[in-house]
């Protein structure tokens, strides 16, 4: 942006932008230090106020670029929304706390058909949440719908095996989604589930995921579901999310 736009200057200090920085997910870009600061007392973007967990800066490539990852306390977690789709609900959940919770818990088991256990203590929204995710993916698998594109501001992360082989620390963040994504085709088969994702990270340091040789050591454990699970695999890996956002950012 030319020097002295409102695109060069940072809506925090309004200064011009030092090491810009890019939220995630929003992209919106601030300098590195007004963010830090920022994200120390909230971590919601100031000008669109959604909620980010980390932000992208010292960027020199569209792969080449380090993230900050802000500490967990800092975090803010956002209410899940739940719209209704059915005439005999409520238009809209009450106004506090544990009533709009339950209410949103009800929304989705109805719609989901997820039955509450009979144990004391019943479900949590987080445990909905997780079946009603699970359901979803399930379904993608299932009807052949697979991701589109990914809303990544021009991010992308390198996943060929050299890079692993050189950082193979770089493959824990790929864990929650392959654990995931195998529960959604093993069922609860936890040791399948186990050994799959043992093969998978293994042979990353090995070879390229977007190669039939890869293709071919899942062939005998996902069958006509290899396809599909790699483009799924390979565009959230290239992602610069994770999980949660990457969930929020992909298009089907």
């Amino acid at each position: 942006a030319a020097e002295g736009s409102s695109d060069s200057r940072c809506p925090i200090c309004l200064e011009r932008i030092q090491n810009v920085s890019y939220l995630n997910p929003c992209f919106h870009g601030f300098c590195f230090a007004c963010i830090q600061e920022w994200s120390e007392r909230k971590a919601e973007c100031p000008l669109c106020k959604q909620y980010f967990h980390s932000f992208f800066h010292t960027i020199r490539a569209d792969n080449d670029f380090e993230e900050y990852i802000l500490p967990v306390e800092n975090i803010s977690s956002a209410m899940f929304e739940v719209r209704s789709t059915s005439a005999q609900r409520p238009e809209s959940p009450p106004d506090h706390g544990s009533q709009a919770r339950e209410w949103a818990i009800e929304e989705l088991m109805r719609q989901f058909a997820i039955r509450r256990p009979s144990q004391p203590g019943g479900i949590s929204l987080g445990q909905v949440r997780e079946q009603v995710t699970i359901k979803f993916r399930r379904a993608l698998y299932r009807s052949g719908v697979w991701v589109r594109n990914v809303q990544a501001g021009g991010f992308y992360r390198d996943i060929s095996a050299d890079f692993f082989h050189r950082n193979p620390s770089r493959l824990h963040r790929l864990v929650p989604w392959l654990k995931r994504e195998l529960r959604v085709l093993c069922g609860t088969r936890v040791s399948l589930v186990n050994d799959i994702q043992h093969i998978i990270l293994h042979n990353m340091t090995h070879y390229d995921l977007e190669s039939q040789a890869f293709a071919d050591l899942l062939q005998p454990h996902l069958l006509y579901y290899t396809n599909h699970f790699l483009h799924e695999f390979i565009n959230f890996a290239r992602s610069p999310f994770n999980i949660k956002a990457y969930d929020w950012r992909a298009n089907y």
